[in-house]
């Protein structure tokens, strides 16, 4: 690897995962709302008003990437 430069899977997945996290974990509004439209996801008004923000990141993580597809689609 050449210095400065990331692995694709750093840049295409662990990059958007790490991002979504630090939103959600800071409470940023506006960007997890442009992440949600962006994604075209659907959130509850329950998860998004709820005080603990991992079941925010939750709800948002189970529709953009269930674990039932990944792994049917590995297999």
């Amino acid at each position: 690897q050449l210095k400065g430069k990331k692995p694709l899977f750093v840049q295409l997945v662990l990059d958007n995962i790490w991002s979504l996290y630090e939103a959600v974990m800071k409470r940023d509004k506006e960007k997890i709302e442009k992440i949600v439209t962006s994604l075209g996801l659907k959130i509850g008004a329950r998860e998004s008003r709820h005080t603990d923000p991992k079941v925010h990141l939750n709800a948002i993580c189970s529709q953009w990437l269930p674990i039932s597809d990944a792994v049917l689609c590995i297999l």
